[in-house]
């Protein structure tokens, strides 16, 4: 039970995001694009403050 529980309260949170994405225009592959783009803006911005950093 404790196995199965935790699926089907995933597919449930799933769905409804899934549910969301839709009733607003957009896709879960909309969402990682984001996602994508924030990751390389921070990565950007740790990168300038590791270098402006060590000088």
């Amino acid at each position: 039970m404790d196995g199965t529980r935790f699926f089907y309260a995933d597919a449930v949170a799933r769905q409804v995001m899934q549910n969301q994405l839709v009733a607003h225009g957009s896709t879960l592959d909309d969402v990682f694009a984001v996602a994508q783009r924030a990751n390389l803006a921070l990565a950007a911005i740790l990168r300038a403050f590791i270098d402006v950093r060590d000088q």
